[in-house]
Order: structure tokens, then C-alpha cells, then sequence
């Protein structure tokens, strides 16, 4: 009669198990639809963190299906298999699955379980308490690691939030986040010339002279149909007038306009009723990407521009 609680318990344990798979699963399967380019980041950021949990959580419920060490090891095992078959689910599609996505969750299912293990009495690390200490320590600061992308995105989204309408300030480092692919080194903060027109003390400094010429590409907040126009500061970067194109882009459409920027800064701004216009089709609830880009690809540029935002 004594088994019973423990048969009971360990079933208890592998109906949480089967529970905890559906939802992985469910969540590698699941395409955000009307996410922001950020909100996805964080989503995607949540492997290592979200397999060390399992790692944890498993590791001190195994208690039930194993002794020692090899509770450790059928954790592992237990862990692995839930991987591999989220990442599996989605061979089908609408994501990709990603052998870099395995490594992020062997190294948060590795710290969970040597968290688990050195806070365990009962496993044997040898004669010297230093042992147990320094696997506990490591595993703690290892975990720290694993989390630390989901922490910074978390508060580059908060700081975005707090910002709003205004898409890009250069006030923060963490609006480094917000910045989409690009094949150029994104813009330098730099402190505003005197006499600059808009509040704060950084701007940005971009230059350009790839072939594609792309300044900036930028993954803002995506829900632009509540606003009138989208704006910001330019100037040249030197005392020529420079020609740099504007582009935004929703999922399947995409919308261009040229302005020259010269030594004075100015605002420059989009109206949303000219983009309809000319693309009625555009979807200004869903706008993926800013991007600018100088005019002549291949010609160096510097440009200096700050305070993207919305317009009611």
C-alpha cells in the first residue's frame, strides 16, 4: 500500500507532462497574426528560458519515476524528446524549424538541471560541499544568461509603449530592438547639434554607401490605421543636399516616396490619405517595415535624422 501515493503522484506528474507538451507544441505551431516585429522577438526569445522551466519543473517531479542521478538523466531525456518534437510540429509549417532553436533549448534544459542537481542533497557530488555550491552558482548565473534577451526585449517593448506614438527617439539603447534586418551597420547615436528642433539629446547618425544604400530599416509598432501621417527630423550630414527615399511596407505592399535633405533640419512627413491614394490596397494596420535608403545606391551618404512618430 505504501507504492500507492507514489504510483499516484507519478501519474499526477505524467498527465502535467502530456499537459506541458500540448501547450509547447501549441505555441511552436502558433504564427502570431497582428503581433508587432517585437512582440514576435520576445516570443521567439522565450526558448531558453521557457525549456529551463520545463528542465526545472520535470527535474523536481522525476522524484516520482527515479532515484539519484537517473532521475537527472530521464529528466534530460524527457526534456530533449519535448524539443525535438515541438520543433518537429513544425516541419508542416506556417514557422520554420531550426537547429538553432534545439541548441537554445539544450542550453536552458542543461542549466535547469544542474540547478535541480546541485540544489539536491540527496545526489552524491563527492566529498567536498564546494562541489554542489559551485554547480548550484553556475547553473544559477547560467540561467541568468539564458534569460537575459527575454528581459532586454521585455524592456524595449515597455520603453517603445512608454514612447508612443513616437516610433524612434535614439534616447535608448534598448530602441536598438526595434531595428529590422539590415546589410549596413544601423545609425550611431550621437548628441544633437545645437539649434536642433526637437526635444531629447540624442539623434541619429547614419551613413550609407552599400549597394542598396539602406540608412535605416525599422520594425515599428504596426497599427497604423487610428493616425493621420507618419514624420520625422532630417538633415545632411554635411553641407550638401543629399536625396534619400522612404519606404514602408505592410505584407504584401509597399509604398515610396523621395524628399532631399539638406544641411537645416527639417520634418518631413507621409500623409496616410496620399498613401491610400496611390495604393488603396495598402494595409495601415499592418505595417511591417520603415525603411530609409539613399536615393543614389552607391554614393556615400550621411544623413542625420531623430523623432519618428505617428500624426493624428
Amino acid at each position: 500500500m505504501a507504492t500507492i501515493p507514489r504510483t499516484r503522484s507519478a501519474a499526477v506528474g505524467l498527465g502535467v507532462l502530456l499537459l506541458a507538451l500540448v501547450v509547447v507544441i501549441a505555441l511552436h505551431r502558433f504564427e502570431p497574426v497582428g503581433y508587432s516585429a517585437l512582440a514576435g522577438k520576445i516570443l521567439r526569445s522565450l526558448h531558453g528560458p521557457g525549456f529551463a522551466a520545463i528542465a526545472i519543473a520535470v527535474g523536481l517531479g522525476a522524484r516520482d519515476w527515479a532515484d539519484g542521478w537517473w532521475r537527472i538523466v530521464l529528466a534530460f531525456a524527457v526534456c530533449v524528446s519535448i524539443s525535438l518534437l515541438s520543433e518537429l510540429s513544425q516541419v508542416p509549417g506556417p514557422r520554420n524549424a531550426e537547429v538553432a532553436d534545439l541548441v537554445v533549448d539544450g542550453a536552458g534544459i542543461l542549466a535547469g538541471l544542474a540547478l535541480v542537481a546541485g540544489l539536491d542533497s540527496s545526489l552524491n557530488f563527492g566529498t567536498s560541499p564546494w562541489t554542489r555550491r559551485a554547480v548550484a552558482l553556475a547553473s544559477a548565473l547560467a540561467l541568468i544568461a539564458i534569460a537575459m534577451p527575454t528581459l532586454q526585449l521585455t524592456a524595449a517593448i515597455s520603453v517603445r509603449n512608454a514612447n508612443f506614438p513616437v516610433l524612434l527617439s535614439f534616447e535608448s539603447t534598448l530602441e536598438r530592438e526595434l531595428y529590422a534586418g539590415m546589410q549596413t551597420p544601423p545609425p550611431v547615436r550621437v548628441p544633437k547639434p545645437k539649434g536642433w528642433p526637437t526635444d531629447g539629446v540624442m539623434i541619429g547618425n547614419a551613413t550609407a554607401s552599400g549597394r542598396w544604400g539602406t540608412m535605416l530599416a525599422l520594425a515599428p509598432y504596426h497599427d497604423w490605421k487610428d493616425y493621420a501621417a507618419v514624420s520625422f527630423v532630417v538633415a545632411s550630414g554635411n553641407d550638401e543636399p543629399v536625396d534619400i527615399g522612404v519606404m514602408l511596407r505592410s505584407e504584401k505592399k509597399s509604398f515610396y516616396r523621395q524628399f532631399t535633405a539638406g544641411p537645416d533640419p527639417r520634418r518631413v512627413r507621409i500623409a496616410f490619405a496620399d498613401i491610400i491614394a496611390r495604393r488603396p490596397d495598402f494595409d495601415l494596420s499592418d505595417v511591417r517595415t520603415l525603411v530609409v535608403s539613399a536615393a543614389e545606391p552607391g554614393e556615400p551618404y550621411e544623413v542625420l535624422f531623430d523623432d519618428f512618430r505617428l500624426e493624428d
